[in-house]
């Protein structure tokens, strides 16, 4: 590909000297190095959405999901594949067809283009391409429904394209196109309108733009393994400052707002591909209340919250790595430990990510037992480890916390294994509290959690999960509360999720239910996945106090 660039930068320089060097046609030429945008024409003023005031942005961590039904549509076109999404569920049935139909055309357009995105020197790139000088040799694009809460949809166009010279060297493109709708009406989303009314939200951005500018005099100046690595945006001229109609979609997981940046904002630089840029909103987005209407656009209308995830600073995070050998009877134990955390957490929290010798000790004298035990019946012969881990995420104001240990014996000759054993656990905090939440705290007082929890079950049964559970394997409705009540009454882990619980089961115990009180041949694997979580929508946000 550099030798590709290479004489495409050359044939720039020296194509207004010589028409007869493109081609040999005798025709002049389009211009050989247009500014990156310049073949677009002016946009005309779009009608944008209206939205409802919203005097000042809340903190606020979690938004309402859309209650739609999205399903993607499969598209071989004449240069290449793709696929696009379709929604359902709306009650405005002709708005819902029009915004498919919006989606639909938006996608095609992408996928059956041969034009090249108007990047820098794509004139001369695009008249070799006409002249049958190259040819396209694999494309694929596909829509993405980028997040869905609020009354907002946030739809991602994606295409790559590749072109073959005749020379046999390849120049790859990528184009992104987006879609932000108002579900009230099916028109565009603003930028703007994504941040309250007390926010200048074009000032907020440029502001965040200006910390992520990575500054060059050249970029010879790149060594060979910096040009291609993204440390920041890199300018190819004044920074202007955006303009309302910036290309942008919203992350359905954290909330953040992304930019995308292209062909259309030629001041960075780009090369042949979209340059991204997310930007968080916590405390400054207009999401809950800006196209909120009277009653609810959908026929499915159970509320239905998400928990926005949280992605740490970078340079608070914390992971370090050991390892030890532990020598036994002509043999070499192998002992690792993995730790991450935030350096800021509270010691509270911070004692199940960073654990001292009061926690790790146990767990070293047990391998080492079980290696001095099983050398005596595999003298030299025992391939010995164990693995100690943590690790954290965060939901919300909610830091869920992973402790793990396997203890692993084997032969080795010949290989086989001679036992393993481990343990799990799970820790759930809230803020900076240093105590641990249990079950029950996350339901409001009075709450039946038992009968709230088995309905949450069953309706992952009678819902999508049910493929889980084959017809030949299938439970009747008593069958699966007992063994719903088996799990509960062993007690459970869980975690915080952004739409749902987690919960981890005691294996044992549920299979043991199973064996005694179903039997055998069931898929035991299709039922934990019953019980490995809980949806808030089936739960009722009135019986959760995480809101």
């Amino acid at each position: 590909m550099k030798k590709f660039f290479a004489v495409l930068i050359a044939a720039a320089l020296l194509a207004s000297l010589a028409a007869c060097s493109f081609g040999g046609s005798g025709q002049t030429p389009p211009d050989p190095q247009p500014q990156q945008g310049s073949e677009a024409p002016e946009a005309p003023s779009r009608d944008w959405a209206v939205g409802e005031p919203v005097k000042k942005s809340s903190d606020r961590f979690w938004v309402m999901n859309n209650s739609l039904t999205e399903e993607n549509v499969n598209y071989e076109g004449r240069y290449g594949s793709g696929s696009y999404p379709v929604i359902s569920g709306l009650k405005d049935e002709a708005l819902q067809e029009q915004i498919n139909a919006a989606i639909k055309e938006r996608f095609i357009s992408l996928i059956d283009s041969v034009e090249i995105p108007p990047y820098l020197g794509s004139k001369l790139i695009q008249a070799r391409l006409d002249a049958g000088k190259a040819k396209v040799e694999y494309a694929y694009c596909y829509g993405t429904i980028q997040a869905s809460f609020e009354n907002m949809l946030s739809v991602q166009f994606y295409k790559y394209l590749t072109l073959l010279n005749d020379d046999g060297d390849y120049l790859s493109y990528n184009q992104d196109e987006v879609m932000n709708l108002d579900l009230r009406t099916g028109k565009e989303i603003r930028i703007t309108d994504l941040f309250a009314d007390n926010i200048d939200g074009l000032t907020y951005i440029d502001n965040h733009i200006r910390s992520e500018i990575v500054k060059y005099d050249s970029f010879n100046e790149l060594s060979e393994d910096e040009y291609w690595v993204d440390t920041g945006l890199r300018l190819d001229g004044p920074f202007p400052g955006i303009e309302e109609d910036q290309k942008y979609y919203i992350s359905g997981y954290t909330g953040d707002l992304i930019l995308i940046f292209d062909y259309d904002t030629p001041w960075v630089h780009c090369q042949n591909s979209s340059r991204y840029l997310s930007i968080g909103m916590g405390d400054v987005n207009a999401y809950s209340g800006r196209f909120a209407s009277g009653q609810s656009l959908f026929k499915e209308d159970a509320p239905n919250p998400f928990i926005f995830s949280v992605y740490d600073d970078s340079s608070k995070e914390k992971n370090e790595y050991e390892s030890k050998n532990y020598e036994f009877s002509g043999s070499t134990g192998y002992m690792g430990y993995s730790f991450s955390y935030r350096e800021d957490m509270p010691w509270g929290q911070m004692q199940y990510l960073k654990p001292d010798d009061y926690r790790l000790k146990p767990v070293e004298d047990r391998f080492k037992q079980l290696c001095d035990i099983y050398s005596r019946y595999y003298p030299g012969n025992v391939n010995a480890n164990m693995y100690y881990s943590t690790y954290y995420g965060q939901t919300g104001p909610y830091t869920n916390i992973f402790s793990n240990y396997t203890l692993s014996y084997y032969t080795n000759d010949p290989w086989g294994e001679i036992t393993r054993e481990g343990r799990d656990d799970h820790y759930v905090f809230r803020g900076q509290n240093t105590e641990p939440l249990k079950l029950e705290d996350v339901f409001v007082p009075g709450a039946d959690v038992r009968a709230l929890l088995k309905n949450a079950f069953e309706a992952n049964a009678l819902g999508s999960e049910a493929d889980w559970v084959p017809n030949n394997y299938a439970t009747t409705k008593e069958q699966r509360n007992g063994y719903f009540d088996a799990v509960l009454d062993y007690g459970l882990d869980f975690t915080i999720g952004s739409d749902r619980l987690y919960f981890y089961i005691n294996e044992g115990v549920a299979d043991l239910f199973i064996h005694q009180n179903i039997g055998e041949g069931l898929n035991q694997y299709a039922l934990r996945n019953l019980v490995s979580y809980a949806m808030y929508k089936d739960l009722g946000m009135d019986n959760l106090s995480i809101f």
